[in-house]
């Protein structure tokens, strides 16, 4: 391959909001429907369309003619390396179609780009894969509005956006939450922290208006589990044989409700991020939470307690070893 062409860039990516990189511009452009006049950086250089690859890092470094990503492990091959995105040219065979192949690509590499089809990221995903991770979009007159490219002064995406019809907080009494959307598709919720997944029996497809009320009342779950230490039973015991406590609360410990949802179409295919809201209700005034600061920090609940890789359990590596600090929730 040839050696990789260098852009240092600029400014500030505001959060959910794009940045437009304009390239050089062709010298014949009478034929040209759509010319970029808002963007986020200019660049003197001109990309064509007949295999073509674009690397992200991390810092300035020169990558010279390294390949960057070893398909064959599945892993890129510089520390700095952060996400790559490669399209194939779309010429036939018979018209040096075999050359189009881009020279690097991140697992696989998605067909075809020209000078009416471009290639975008799918609900802004990343699997390390690009056939599964872009789609080609034609630039069709009824297509323009849809997929023109956006630059960070047009704000926030809206596109298959999650609306609540509350906000995170505290709340004196239970309420109804609605969720909408404007796209075509599903929502799918959680209301454990897990990722959001059609396939998974913790997860919903929203119908109808949810209601919050006070979590604390519901029945405890992982402040039971006997797993976070060695020594789990009656006070007394622990320290006897290890010197710590651990037993489980023979009371309803304080809960919030955390709704976790996410855009799914019809046929289970991702279509946005995550999105979170978190509700405490009736706890303004607990004692237990007087003149307290409180944080709500959402994950899957397998990496707390997952017997492979939950860091809060003894687990598969530890189990039989030394003692795990005692979690109440």
């Amino acid at each position: 391959m040839t050696e990789w062409q260098k852009l240092l860039l600029t400014g500030i990516i505001p959060s959910h909001s794009s940045y437009l990189i304009r390239c050089a511009s062709v010298s014949d452009n009478s034929n040209v429907n759509y010319s970029i006049s808002e963007y986020d950086q200019s660049w003197d250089k001109s990309l064509h369309n007949k295999g073509l690859s674009v690397v992200l890092l991390s810092d300035s470094a020169d990558l010279g003619d390294s390949p960057v990503f070893d398909n064959d492990a599945g892993k890129p091959m510089i520390d700095s390396y952060v996400d790559m995105l490669s399209v194939a040219g779309n010429d036939k065979p018979d018209k040096g179609g075999d050359q189009e192949v881009p020279p690097c690509y991140e697992g696989a590499y998605q067909n075809y780009q020209s000078k009416k089809n471009a290639i975008r990221r799918i609900a802004f995903k990343d699997s390390d894969n690009n056939s599964d991770d872009a789609e080609a979009v034609k630039y069709s007159e009824e297509n323009l509005e849809k997929y023109l490219p956006r630059w960070s002064g047009e704000g926030e995406w809206t596109v298959n956006e999650i609306e609540f019809s509350m906000d995170s907080g505290f709340y004196e009494a239970p309420f109804q939450l609605e969720m909408s959307t404007e796209a075509e598709g599903k929502i799918i919720y959680t209301l454990d922290g897990s990722i959001p997944d059609p396939l998974s029996d913790s997860s919903f497809v929203y119908g109808s208006p949810l209601i919050i009320d006070d979590a604390t009342e519901h029945e405890n779950v992982y402040s039971m589990r006997t797993d976070t230490s060695p020594g789990y039973g009656t006070e007394d015991e622990i320290i006897k044989l290890f010197g710590v406590g651990n037993k489980a609360p023979d009371y309803n410990v304080d809960k919030c409700t955390v709704v976790r949802a996410a855009l799914y179409s019809n046929d289970d295919e991702r279509l946005s991020e995550d999105r979170t809201r978190t509700f405490f209700v009736g706890m303004r005034d607990r004692e237990s939470l007087r003149n307290t600061y409180v944080i709500s920090m959402i994950c899957d609940p397998d990496d707390l307690f997952d017997y492979e890789k939950g860091i809060y359990v003894l687990g598969k590596t530890n189990e039989g070893k030394g003692i795990s600090s005692p979690i109440w929730t």
